[in-house]
Protein backbone atom coordinates (compact mmCIF):
# COMPACT_ATOMS: atom_id res chain seq x y z
CA UNK A 1 0.00 0.00 0.00
CA UNK A 2 1.35 3.14 -1.00
CA UNK A 3 1.95 5.70 2.25
CA UNK A 4 -0.40 9.11 1.86
CA UNK A 5 -0.44 11.70 4.12
CA UNK A 6 -3.61 13.59 5.23
CA UNK A 7 -3.58 16.16 1.97
CA UNK A 8 -3.51 13.29 -0.41
CA UNK A 9 0.37 13.56 -0.63
CA UNK A 10 2.13 10.75 -1.63
CA UNK A 11 5.53 10.64 0.47
CA UNK A 12 7.23 8.05 -1.49
CA UNK A 13 10.56 9.23 -3.23
CA UNK A 14 10.08 8.65 -6.84
CA UNK A 15 13.42 10.65 -8.12
CA UNK A 16 16.36 12.71 -6.57
CA UNK A 17 17.65 16.42 -6.76
CA UNK A 18 19.47 15.38 -10.81
CA UNK A 19 16.81 13.93 -11.99
CA UNK A 20 13.37 15.36 -10.73
CA UNK A 21 10.86 12.91 -12.73
CA UNK A 22 9.67 9.61 -12.06
CA UNK A 23 9.21 7.14 -15.10
CA UNK A 24 6.61 4.26 -14.96
CA UNK A 25 5.42 1.30 -16.74
CA UNK A 26 1.52 1.23 -16.12
CA UNK A 27 -0.01 -1.92 -16.11
CA UNK A 28 -3.51 -1.37 -15.50
CA UNK A 29 -4.30 -5.37 -14.65
CA UNK A 30 -1.31 -5.47 -11.92
CA UNK A 31 -2.51 -2.36 -10.12
CA UNK A 32 -4.15 -2.51 -6.36
CA UNK A 33 -8.10 -3.41 -7.03
CA UNK A 34 -7.32 -1.19 -10.36
CA UNK A 35 -6.83 2.21 -9.44
CA UNK A 36 -4.27 4.29 -7.64
CA UNK A 37 -6.51 7.26 -5.36
CA UNK A 38 -6.26 10.62 -6.14
CA UNK A 39 -2.83 11.86 -5.17
CA UNK A 40 0.33 14.39 -5.97
CA UNK A 41 3.90 14.32 -5.57
CA UNK A 42 6.70 16.75 -5.59
CA UNK A 43 8.26 15.44 -8.68
CA UNK A 44 7.01 15.32 -12.23
CA UNK A 45 5.63 11.81 -13.74
CA UNK A 46 5.87 10.40 -16.95
CA UNK A 47 3.91 6.98 -17.19
CA UNK A 48 3.52 4.99 -20.23
CA UNK A 49 0.54 2.38 -20.54
CA UNK A 50 2.29 -0.85 -21.12
CA UNK A 51 -0.89 -2.86 -21.79
CA UNK A 52 -4.71 -2.36 -21.88
CA UNK A 53 -5.80 1.47 -21.19
CA UNK A 54 -5.59 3.63 -18.32
CA UNK A 55 -7.75 6.21 -17.64
CA UNK A 56 -6.04 9.28 -15.73
CA UNK A 57 -8.26 12.15 -14.05
CA UNK A 58 -5.25 15.32 -13.57
CA UNK A 59 -7.41 18.03 -12.02
CA UNK A 60 -11.17 16.84 -12.61
CA UNK A 61 -10.21 16.16 -16.10
CA UNK A 62 -9.98 12.61 -17.79
CA UNK A 63 -7.57 11.57 -19.81
CA UNK A 64 -8.03 8.03 -21.79
CA UNK A 65 -4.72 6.33 -22.49
CA UNK A 66 -3.79 3.40 -24.51
CA UNK A 67 -1.56 0.50 -24.68
CA UNK A 68 1.80 1.87 -26.08
CA UNK A 69 0.98 5.73 -25.20
CA UNK A 70 2.27 8.02 -22.21
CA UNK A 71 1.61 11.00 -19.83
CA UNK A 72 2.85 13.75 -18.61
CA UNK A 73 2.10 14.87 -15.12
CA UNK A 74 3.52 17.98 -13.68
CA UNK A 75 4.50 18.71 -10.09
CA UNK A 76 2.52 19.56 -7.21
CA UNK A 77 -1.08 18.01 -9.25
CA UNK A 78 -3.53 15.95 -8.30
CA UNK A 79 -3.98 13.15 -10.33
CA UNK A 80 -5.82 9.69 -10.13
CA UNK A 81 -5.60 6.26 -12.63
CA UNK A 82 -8.20 4.25 -13.06
CA UNK A 83 -7.08 0.43 -15.15
CA UNK A 84 -9.15 -0.90 -18.07
CA UNK A 85 -7.68 -3.99 -19.47
CA UNK A 86 -8.23 -4.98 -22.96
Amino acid sequence: MTDYDKKNQNNLTHSDEVYPIGVYLVEPDKMYEGFVVHHWHEEAEFDIVKSGTATYVINDEEIEVKEGEGIYINSNVMHSIKGKCV
